[in-house]
């Protein structure tokens, strides 16, 4: 982890359309917030950013994806003095059945996007840098019990302990996984996050990928307790929200309005010009550098 790079992808959707006669303009776009670190041998996500896509899609953009990334690889060495040699993208939000569409649609941006710089930097060609692409799932219905559990303990003690881990049997076949425990559960039954290493598992051990990967839910800036995921996705979940209230901010003219953005009320709240300026907002460009550096408190001095 000395000289790693980790990149975190979360999606933030909007609520789906109850009217079926809204216009598509009309409906909010999908927002997707990014989260790195900016320094070797450090995890702390000190970099963010956001974007926009047309609404209900799953996949990121190829273009806003490959921009964001590039992004990230430069700021990483702009601050570090050299260019990492791993680079561990987190992704988030997509069910197990949508494994083979990121494999197919996104890990390629990622690879391309790589090979780019590679040409462009032959520091970065002999870095020998290795890309590992992992994807999150905390919509799952696998519980982790103990053998025994006394009812008389709390629920602390009868939960299994956080850092619990399970790579085989219960997994899919289809790419490596694991289902890990992070957090410790204080009310219920812990509800685990299964991985799936969609790239790159041959560049370090499973096992290094999932001690990794828990390490890094004791990154949060704020809780020192662990996170149910790792640092770059709760960051990157807390820009696209961001992305989000930027948005509605902007769309209903500095309004504070909490209804659904499908109503017919909301809409009848929208200024005449919100039809037009919709495809500018959603461009990958929407926010600046400067909104990031104070908005997000993206990149620490």
């Amino acid at each position: 982890m000395q000289n790693t790079l980790f990149f975190g992808i979360d999606l933030s959707h909007p609520l789906g359309r109850a009217d079926p006669y809204l216009k598509p303009e009309y409906v909010d776009p999908s927002c997707i917030g990014f989260a790195s670190n900016l320094y070797k041998g450090q995890a702390n996500m000190s970099k963010g950013d956001f974007g926009y896509q047309a609404p209900q899609k799953t996949i990121v953009n190829a273009g806003l994806l490959e921009a964001k990334f590039d992004a990230a690889i430069n700021a990483y060495y702009r601050n570090s003095g050299r260019y990492p040699s791993w680079i561990v993208v987190y992704r988030s939000g997509l069910s197990e059945a949508e494994v083979q569409k990121v494999q197919d649609e996104e890990v390629p941006v990622l690879k391309a996007t790589i090979d780019k710089l590679k040409a462009q930097s032959t520091e970065f060609s002999l870095s020998g840098v290795k890309l590992t692409v992992i994807m999150a799932n905390t919509k799952t219905n696998f519980r982790l019990f103990k053998d025994e559990i006394d009812s008389r303990d709390k629920a602390p003690m009868q939960n299994v302990p956080s850092g619990t881990c399970v790579s085989e049997k219960i997994v899919s076949r289809r790419v490596p996984s694991f289902i890990l425990v992070a957090q410790r559960c204080i009310i219920g039954t812990a509800r685990p996050a299964v991985y799936h290493v969609l790239e790159g598992a041959d560049a370090f051990p499973l096992d290094h990928i999932r001690y990794v990967t828990y390490c890094l839910c004791f990154s949060h800036g704020i809780v020192g307790s662990p996170t149910k995921l790792p640092g770059p996705l709760v960051s990157a979940a807390d820009l696209s929200k961001r992305a989000r209230n930027n948005f509605r901010q902007h769309k209903f003219n500095g309004n504070d309005d909490t209804r659904s953005v499908t109503s017919g009320d909301s809409v009848a709240t929208m200024s005449n010009n919100m039809a037009h300026e919709y495809d500018k907002e959603i461009s990958y460009s929407a926010s600046t550098n400067n909104e990031i550096a104070q908005d997000n408190g993206a990149e620490s001095k």
